[in-house]
């Protein structure tokens, strides 16, 4: 009986991986196209960095 369950945990299991898998494909392919018609994809793949905020707007940690 016990094992009855760990075999229907393990099938669920495994369909929640590759459902989530498919979502973040299709996630990733929309922003792609957007990145694409904006003209924004660089030929290497890489992005711009992000812009620095000034230095009195963040907080220091005092490690």
């Amino acid at each position: 009986m016990i094992g009855t369950f760990f075999s229907l945990a393990l099938l669920f299991d495994g369909r929640s991986l590759i459902a989530l898998g498919r979502g973040v494909r299709r996630i990733l392919g929309l922003v792609r196209e957007d990145e694409e018609s904006r003209g924004t994809v660089p030929v290497d793949g890489a992005r711009e960095p992000a812009a620095k905020c000034p230095a009195e707007d963040q907080e220091q940690s005092n490690n």
